[in-house]
């Protein structure tokens, strides 16, 4: 976990989720960010979540992945009494569950899953393997159909099922980023969300943004500063900076 300096418990502190066989990485230029004006961040690798091994994430069940992650949170409510949550892609749907039990300052949705692949998306791109004589997008998708222990595969599909009505649960300020040529999570699990949010009329407000291009890990993309730029102005808006 890493954390930034901060003594005045005040101050906002942010957790930062990572998805679904992915890392810390996916999240670094967000809390990277964060760090640079001052701010605690805690960006956890999420054992059984992350694809570092694979025998770890054939062995976790996602009520552990939520576990992990609320572990962190407590860390840093020790520290800060306002907490932030922002989830990439799985990591959105871990903190749903921590927003219902813990009712942050705010949570921000990165290409969170409520439908996946994005069928029309992925013919495009593999008509541009064809056209351009480079198998790069048909290595990708081949790769991701192998990389992952079937027990994994399980567990996402238990944690989107048992997320997709929760989000009426949420009571803080939401923002939602979308990418409109994300292939992995298909662009209208956003509005699926927002619905979900809008879903109970005591929820505090939500916002939704989309982005293209973008693709799926967005802080890692070519939206990467729109989105970075997006995530400040909420905060600044919603009096959290």
């Amino acid at each position: 976990m890493n954390h930034s300096s901060q003594s005045n418990r005040s101050q906002p502190a942010f957790l930062l989720l990572h998805g679904f066989g992915g890392a810390p990485w996916e999240v670094e230029p967000l809390a990277e960010a964060l760090r640079k004006r001052g701010y605690l961040v805690a960006a956890p690798t999420i054992k059984g979540l992350s694809s570092s091994s694979r025998r770890d994430m054939a062995r976790y069940a996602y009520e552990e992945w939520i576990w992990a992650a609320e572990e962190a949170y407590k860390a840093l409510k020790t520290q800060s009494d306002k907490i932030v949550l922002a989830g990439f892609s799985t990591g959105g749907l871990i903190a749903v569950h921590l927003a219902i039990r813990h009712n942050p300052e705010a949570i921000i949705f990165m290409s969170t899953p409520i439908q996946h692949w994005d069928l029309k998306r992925i013919m495009t791109n593999l008509g541009e393997d064809i056209k351009n004589r480079r198998p790069d997008h048909l290595r990708y998708y081949m790769k991701s159909t192998v990389k992952f222990p079937v027990r994994a595969l399980w567990e996402f599909k238990r944690i989107q099922r048992h997320t997709k009505s929760r989000f009426g649960e949420v009571r803080c300020p939401a923002l939602i980023l979308q990418g409109l040529d994300d292939d992995t999570v298909h662009h209208q699990s956003a509005a699926c969300i927002l619905k979900g949010l809008h879903s109970i009329k005591s929820h505090s407000k939500a916002e939704l943004e989309y982005f293209e291009p973008a693709g799926h890990v967005l802080l890692q993309g070519p939206a990467r500063d729109q989105a970075l730029r997006r995530i400040l102005k909420f905060l600044g808006d919603s009096c959290i900076l």
